[in-house]
């Protein structure tokens, strides 16, 4: 008896491991010792348990990509008294050879008809002493007023597009676009950067704005690689 107890109490444990298989009409917490229609099946490797703490529990929440975090950019499009700035957190790199980057805005936009005009823009990267401006640019059309007033922020000369750059930003990437793709809700610009300006004194101090599900946040200066 005490054998056949200890095959039970093998056959229990293999089965809360998920490595044995078991029929639907036999119960989970292990055969009954007179019941020889159960023949659990061991794999070949070791039932190993996660080690504490590194389970994570998750469930289906529905659809999103939204990444975490998303990059905060400031593109200003247009040219001229049309110059427009919208804040932009569906932004990213996409190519190093030739250097491109993308930026994903709303078709309903006043900046989404100045990208098609122009097919130009600037990625202007802002850091968190301006982030009034970065939620003011990216809560009111330019249809109905002027960014560049009501933010405080000045337009500094470009060097390789008439579009002009931020001049708070500490970095400014000018693109040409090279191709644009109506995805949906929102149309994807694709810009080759044709020029890069920089403040060479600028040194993550004062750090960038990352946005996480619908609130801005700042990068730490913790540097991990």
């Amino acid at each position: 008896m005490g054998k056949e107890r200890g095959q039970a109490y093998l056959a229990e444990r293999l089965v809360s491991c998920g490595r044995v298989r078991v029929r639907a009409s036999t119960p989970a917490t292990g055969p009954a010792e007179s019941d020889k229609s159960v023949r659990p099946t061991m794999k070949k490797d070791k039932c190993v348990r996660p080690r504490k703490g590194a389970a994570v529990a998750k469930e289906s929440v529905g659809l999103s990509g939204m990444m975490f975090p998303n990059p905060v950019v400031l593109v200003s499009c247009g040219q001229g008294e049309e110059a427009n700035i919208i804040t932009v957190s569906w932004a990213g790199t996409a190519c190093g050879d030739p250097w491109m980057v993308t930026v994903a805005v709303r078709s309903a936009t006043h900046s989404h008809g100045l990208l098609m005009k122009y097919r130009e823009f600037v990625a202007n990267v802002p850091t968190v002493k301006i982030m009034k401006a970065v939620e003011l640019c990216g809560s009111r059309s330019g249809r109905g007023c002027n960014k560049w007033q009501e933010s405080g922020l000045h337009a500094d000369e470009s060097v390789a597009i008439r579009t002009p750059g931020i001049a708070e930003c500490p970095v400014s990437m000018e693109c040409r676009v090279r191709h644009i793709l109506d995805l949906g809700l929102h149309t994807l610009f694709v810009g080759e950067v044709v020029g890069t300006r920089r403040d060479r004194e600028w040194q993550m101090a004062p750090t960038v704005p990352v946005y996480v599900e619908g609130r801005y946040y700042a990068v730490g200066p913790a540097v991990l690689g």
